[in-house]
């Protein structure tokens, strides 16, 4: 039987960072390792695909547009329930900061640009969708992410 050596290893690398985010959901480093077991995988070359059959997104890309950088001080200054304030107080009770979020790297290809966004999106995703930060929460924004954009998990 023949089979594709390069594959079997991403698939295992998948399998192995999956593992890891299950028993630790709520470490970013077990997010990101499952996003990058992922890179290069069919299921990302789709994701990609799809994403840059947008115009808005194309376009995007094609500027290299990047956000201006996170002010958390003036977010939580927003009014109470508005999305700003809401994704500030989630990354304050995460003990998160903006700098873990942006990668400062710079961006050479099209796919690079979109790993970036999604994982710079990542955590405003949870805020949109009201999905929490445990296992449960992370797959059900997988499960969303899927749908909206075919991606398998949200920062591949």
């Amino acid at each position: 039987m023949l089979f594709n050596v390069k594959e079997r290893l991403q698939s295992l690398r998948m399998v192995a960072s999956l593992a890891a985010f299950l028993k630790n959901p709520t470490q970013l480093d077990s997010v990101f390792a499952v996003a990058r077991s992922l890179q290069g995988s069919p299921l990302a070359t789709q994701m990609q695909r799809h994403l840059l059959e947008n115009p808005a997104m194309a376009a995007l890309v094609a500027e290299g547009w990047r956000p201006a950088p996170i002010d958390l001080a003036r977010l939580a200054a927003l009014p109470e329930g508005s999305l700003g304030r809401t994704y500030a107080e989630q990354l304050q009770r995460l003990n998160l900061t903006p700098e873990s979020l942006i990668d400062p790297r710079p961006i050479t290809t099209p796919a690079e640009y979109i790993t970036h966004r999604l994982r710079e999106t990542h955590d405003m995703v949870h805020v949109l969708t009201g999905f929490g930060i445990d296992g449960p929460g992370e797959l059900g924004l997988q499960a969303f992410n899927l749908a909206q954009v075919r991606s398998p998990w949200p920062s591949c």
